[in-house]
């Protein structure tokens, strides 16, 4: 059996999932095409996960998922004829293991409980989706900037953020232009501190 630590299910389904599941290992900033790669379902081993919804050419931040996180990554069943995509982008080092839809159905009919936890994937999913639309619709950019920064910070272990202002803009779903000019006003109302090659954010009261 492969050395991978303690899952959060039972002894019996983490034999399952160890024995018939995928594990893929992933480099920092290495692209996970979910789809073309038929993985329906991870669990995050270890390592640090960005995941976006794509619809054309165009994609959207939806979470980052860190150890033992479980999640849905094929939103077929959600959304039945209408295509979007689920990709991912390694933050670190990562490694998933990639379980089935077949795999998890066999899971369910001797653990009900393994079920809940794939709804509750879902509902997850679904919520992500409906709160980054939301933000996408309802805040200014220069506010969802600075809330992505937050977020950034709690996800990883340094005070200062090495990111590329390309690299937010992919993530925003902006332009370049637009998210260096809020993070001038962000300067301006003292919230960040711009460097040469990464930013500090600032607390506000």
């Amino acid at each position: 059996m492969r050395n991978i630590p303690n899952l959060p299910f039972t002894k019996e389904l983490n034999k399952l999932f160890i024995e018939q599941g995928v594990l893929r290992t992933y480099q920092k900033g290495e692209c996970i095409q979910y789809s073309e790669n038929f993985i329906e379902n991870i669990i995050i081993i270890d390592g640090l996960v960005k995941t976006f919804v794509e619809y054309g050419d165009r994609k959207l931040l939806l979470y980052h998922s860190e150890n033992n996180d479980i999640r849905v990554t094929n939103m077929n069943n959600i959304f039945g004829k209408y295509t979007i995509r689920l990709s991912g982008l390694a933050q670190k080092k990562t490694t998933i293991l990639c379980i089935s839809n077949k795999l998890i159905t066999k899971g369910a009919v001797k653990h009900p409980r393994l079920k809940e936890i794939i709804i509750n994937s879902h509902q997850r999913l679904y919520t992500s989706l409906l709160n980054a639309i939301k933000h996408y619709l309802e805040m200014s950019l220069e506010d969802r900037l600075y809330n992505y920064l937050k977020l950034l910070l709690t996800k990883s272990e340094v005070k200062e953020l090495k990111i590329t202002h390309s690299e937010i803009a992919i993530d925003l779903n902006s332009t370049r232009e637009s998210v260096t000019r809020s993070i001038k006003k962000l300067e301006e109302k003292n919230k960040i501190i711009r460097r040469p090659r990464s930013l500090i954010v600032l607390e506000t009261t």
